[in-house]
């Protein structure tokens, strides 16, 4: 058993798999609500829902029933997140956000560390996936949202990333 003074570090490894769980459960309805949007941008208005569902594919289902049996008052902060996410601002006096998300390291998945941000490139925008522990060992999981400008992926060289964010300012 843990004792009360548990490091953030050791707190993730301990509890891995609620945090993990918390994060698929994001992706989940990140991956709902874009589909819902795409579906019913292309869907007739008067088709409705139930023909809505039943053109999405099995992943999607078998998604919209993890939706469902998780929690509701979380999952539905989740949902007002991927919903309505935040826009980058305005590019304005060659300001310009750029993120990219490093690999995680062999070592530190051999370790039990996990990836805790989601790039979600089309929306132009990043989520930290901030994991907490509080002293009566209840976790909780903050899906903390940043607009971006620009995103590179884990594989991006070092050569795609100066090109395209800091060779223009020279």
């Amino acid at each position: 058993k843990m004792s009360k003074n548990v490091s953030i570090r050791g707190a993730r490894l301990e509890f891995a798999a609620r945090f993990k769980a918390a994060i698929e459960n994001f992706r989940n309805v990140s991956l709902l609500c874009d589909t819902l949007k795409w579906e019913s941008s292309r869907q007739e208005q008067s088709r409705g829902i139930a023909a809505l569902f039943a053109s999405l594919p099995v992943e999607m289902i078998m998604n919209i029933f993890s939706f469902v049996a998780g929690k509701g008052a979380a999952n539905r902060e989740l949902v007002g997140i991927c919903w309505s996410p935040l826009s980058p601002p305005q590019l304005s006096e060659g300001f310009l956000v750029a993120v990219r998300k490093r690999p995680l390291w062999s070592w530190e998945a051999g370790m039990g560390y996990f990836d805790t941000l989601s790039v979600l490139a089309p929306k132009k925008r990043c989520v930290l996936h901030d994991s907490r522990l509080d002293r009566q060992h209840t976790t909780f999981t903050y899906h903390r949202e940043y607009a971006l400008d620009r995103h590179f992926e884990a594989d991006a060289k070092e050569a795609q990333v100066f090109e395209a964010t800091v060779k223009p300012l020279l």
